[in-house]
């Protein structure tokens, strides 16, 4: 839930005073109120809430995770200064909220590119995730190689939710389709967990597993089949 406020200090704004040191550093949109509906959506159990101080010359905006209690305190400097933020120990939220931004503005993103949209992603996000079929290929070099092979058309992006928590997004903007997949190492279990969250008509994840378990039959190559002459020889290089 989003307090705006703008004279109360409020728990939630007493997080500015930490003791955590303040680094520069590139902030989300926060300023812009689809943003915020973007996060709430993709992220229901962080709260948020902002406040304009003259004395710091700066819009704070403090986002803490209920369930978690991680905490990241974004300061948008309206004095000229660089944006600056603190985190509580381990805290990965601003690397998450500047991944649902994207690039550029809003307003003028689409779902062609290296990204899905903000709300793209809030969608996939905000739905629930699911156990799935380890697809290999997922964590191989080769992935962008075989993707413009086997899905032209599908986009994929990657970040790093933690230590041992990767997060994959791919998404077809033709058909208005997308999956969410976390990678997540389990130390103890040696192994992999994969998860997903899918939107839309087509079943990118199913696609994916089958092409990976075909790629890997082939020795890790790109199969004859797939391309022909020279095409096959530049993407086996």
């Amino acid at each position: 839930m989003t307090a705006l406020l703008s004279n109360v200090d409020t728990p939630l704004l007493a997080l500015a005073r930490s003791s955590y040191p303040e680094r520069h550093a590139a902030l989300p949109p926060v300023q812009d109120h689809r943003f915020l509906v973007a996060v709430h959506e993709a992220f229901p159990l962080l709260e948020h809430a902002q406040q304009r101080r003259r004395d710091l010359g700066a819009v704070v905006h403090v986002f803490r995770d209920r369930s978690t209690g991680a905490f990241a305190v974004l300061f948008q400097r309206e004095d000229g200064g660089p944006d600056t933020v603190k985190e509580s120990a381990g805290c990965t939220l601003l690397d998450q909220l500047n991944q649902l931004a994207g690039p550029g503005p809003i307003s003028a993103r689409s779902s062609r590119g290296t990204r899905l949209s903000g709300p793209g992603i809030a969608l996939l996000r905000g739905l629930p995730r699911k156990p799935a079929t380890r697809a290999s290929l997922l964590e191989h070099d080769a992935l962008s190689d075989v993707l413009a092979v086997a899905f032209p058309g599908v986009e994929h992006s990657r970040s790093v939710l933690g230590p041992m928590i990767d997060q994959h997004v791919l998404s077809d903007a033709a058909s208005g389709s997308g999956v969410l997949v976390v990678l997540t190492w389990e130390r103890r279990e040696h192994r992999t967990r994969t998860e997903i969250a899918e939107c839309g008509p087509r079943r990118l994840w199913d696609e994916f597993v089958v092409c990976s378990q075909e790629w890997n039959t082939h020795g890790r190559r790109i199969p004859q089949h797939w391309l022909s002459g020279s095409e096959l020889a530049d993407a086996n290089r």
